[in-house]
């Protein structure tokens, strides 16, 4: 915002147990674009990556909306030590529980999560700002909460 100087949401980051298959879910199922993909060695609790391990190696992928440049999603996988992700629902749960994607096309979107064997159940839901509409939400492979919204 020009006026305020305060930006929105920079970005939302997810553990995953396999970084490829959360890739298909994200490009087939949501249409996310993948932009970057890169390995490094995370600096452990004093770097903000809590419960992991300082020089552990990780892969890091960076997903975004089509055309968009700001505002992404950060996937990670742990390549060394353990690998078993927490689950990110309940009270030992930290960060963001669920992540909600605008699509033009509700329809279309269910179609994509059924072709990769994931139910969605399409309601008519009322979201404050947004008025009434069509929702769906989608559990990933990884057991994470997409709500998709017409």
């Amino acid at each position: 915002d020009p006026g305020t100087r305060q930006g929105g949401v920079s970005y939302a980051s997810a553990l995953v147990d396999d970084i490829d298959r959360a890739a298909r879910f994200l490009d087939e199922v949501v249409g996310l674009e993948r932009r970057r993909t890169m390995e490094f060695r995370g600096s452990g609790p004093g770097g903000g990556m809590i419960g992991l391990t300082r020089g552990e190696r990780m892969r890091f992928e960076q997903w975004f909306s089509g055309g968009s440049r700001t505002g992404y999603l950060v996937v990670m996988q742990r390549l060394e030590g353990a690998r078993a992700v927490p689950d990110a629902r309940g009270f030992d749960a930290r960060g963001v529980a669920a992540w909600t994607f605008e699509t033009p096309d509700l329809d279309a979107a269910v179609a994509r999560a059924a072709k990769a064997g994931i139910a969605a159940d399409v309601r008519t839901v009322d979201l404050p700002g947004l008025g009434r509409r069509r929702a769906t939400v989608l559990r990933t492979p990884d057991n994470f909460t997409i709500e998709l919204v017409e």
